[in-house]
């Protein structure tokens, strides 16, 4: 145990060197400490008794956290609630060796304790780990920041033996590509891609496929970190990390980062595409403007926004043909938590649904429901309201996706913010080069974050590919 943990767990109370004999009463909180039988993972042994008014539900953030111990195993976990009659306690596999009942009631094990230690063990498990990371089997890791010298992408789990066409992958992200047209920001990124890692010959190799992209064309002198950006992760990520984070053009929080996510969907798209998965996103809604694809209204909607010094909204809508019934799992397994957890990764998405998602709390049971049919010896649906998902897991139909997409908040108009060095309100004008809509460059994104929320699902299931 290093020292700072020591300190702070002796702070709160948490964690103590408890004795093998029965406990005796002391005030709540007051740790009991003895000589460490030594420093390795056979010598731990750690009570765990939240003070009264950690459950109170009064504490902050920072205290919450901070007094949360600092790690705890899932193989201690199990054998702590598997002790019904004993006092909290943390002791490694080596020396598991049953501590005698509590002689006090007041320290016998109860309901808010067990929640308690569950709660900690899995904020502990959680902490951290799920930052940049997606996945299960297919591991999506983004790293980088938008001025930065380049970001990143590590995609881990990718069967070897595939065939990667490089060529197709860089028409992908020249979909999202930035410079392209009037409809989006004026930024050039070439976005080509340097491979790392993994993709030999044009075939995966099996181990992680790695890739980075350069930043060449930034211009930080337009951003203010001290005046936070309406709407923007501006003054959360200041509160959060302690005003370290780089928030020069969003950094880790910009658009920027998506360019890696669609080159990780660009592999994942070839390996299912060849096992006759198709993937087509396109945008349905631009402010009041609707239709099947990016038009003539959608354009001129967007073009107004941003004559204006203003943005607009949008809503994509993305439909997989070809996976085969089975693939997903149960509760946080399930298609729907896997796709909606990618695609509110996505910066700017504020909305997903799945077939016609909150359309059918109008219907009646009998309207929303989806028939069971039989064609040509296959199992079908004779709708497809539930969007090709049933109870988290696919059942045959193609999978339809909504997204929306608010108003990039990035724009020219004046808006009121707050100096944080004075603690001052002042006027804000946003000068960088930002999109007007979100959508024409975020239909390659959802495209790319299916891809790999399907990939990683099928190999995950008995359905695998």
């Amino acid at each position: 145990m290093t020292g700072s943990m020591m300190s702070s767990s002796t702070r709160s109370g948490w964690i103590s060197w408890p004795s093998r004999r029965p406990c005796r009463r002391r005030p709540r909180g007051t740790p009991r400490t003895r000589p460490s039988a030594g420093t390795g993972a056979a010598a731990l042994r750690c009570c765990y008794r939240p003070p009264r008014r950690a459950l109170s539900g009064s504490c902050d953030v920072a205290s919450f956290t901070g007094a949360l111990p600092r790690r705890i195993s899932f193989s201690q976990f199990v054998f702590i609630i598997k002790q019904p009659a004993r006092r909290f306690h943390v002791q490694s596999v080596k020396s598991a060796r049953p501590r005698p009942p509590c002689a006090c009631k007041r320290h016998l094990q109860d309901r808010k304790n067990v929640v308690w230690l569950f709660v900690s063990f899995i904020l502990n498990e959680q902490r951290g780990k799920r930052m940049n990371t997606y996945g299960e089997r297919v591991k999506v890791t983004i790293f980088g920041e938008s001025h930065g010298p380049a970001i990143g992408v590590v995609l881990d789990g990718v069967p070897a033996g595939e065939a990667i066409d490089m060529d197709a992958v860089r028409i992908q992200m020249r979909r999202r590509a930035p410079g392209s047209s009037d409809l989006t920001t004026h930024r050039s990124e070439t976005d080509d891609p340097l491979v790392m890692s993994g993709i030999l010959n044009g075939v995966t190799t099996g181990a992680p496929i790695s890739a980075i992209f350069r930043n060449k064309d930034q211009n930080s002198a337009a951003y203010h970190p001290e005046i936070p950006r309406p709407s923007h992760a501006d003054y959360a990520a200041t509160v959060r990390f302690g005003g370290h984070a780089d928030l020069r053009g969003g950094g880790p929080f910009s658009g920027r980062l998506t360019a890696c996510l669609v080159f990780a969907g660009a592999v994942c798209r070839q390996i299912l595409e060849r096992r006759g998965i198709t993937i087509t996103a396109n945008a349905v809604r631009v402010g009041q403007a609707t239709g099947k694809e990016l038009n003539f209204d959608m354009k001129r909607a967007i073009l107004d926004a941003r004559s204006a010094g203003d943005s607009v909204g949008s809503e994509l809508e993305c439909v997989v043909t070809g996976v085969p019934a089975g693939v997903g799992g149960l509760l946080f397994g399930g298609m729907e938590s896997r796709i909606a957890g990618m695609l509110y990764a996505i910066p700017g998405v504020k909305g997903v649904e799945f077939g016609r998602g909150f359309a059918l709390a109008e219907m009646r049971g009998s309207e929303a429901n989806d028939p069971i049919r039989l064609k040509n010896g296959r199992i079908t649906m004779a709708s497809n309201n539930a969007g090709g998902i049933n109870g988290g897991i696919t059942n045959g139909m193609p999978l339809v996706v909504r997204m929306a997409l608010r108003p990039t908040p990035s724009i020219a108009c004046e808006q009121p913010s707050v100096d944080l060095v004075t603690m001052e309100e002042t006027p804000l004008r946003i000068n960088g080069r930002h999109d007007p809509c979100l959508a024409p460059r975020a239909i390659p994104v959802m495209e790319a974050a299916l891809a790999c929320c399907v990939l990683d699902a099928m190999l995950d299931t008995a359905a695998t590919i």
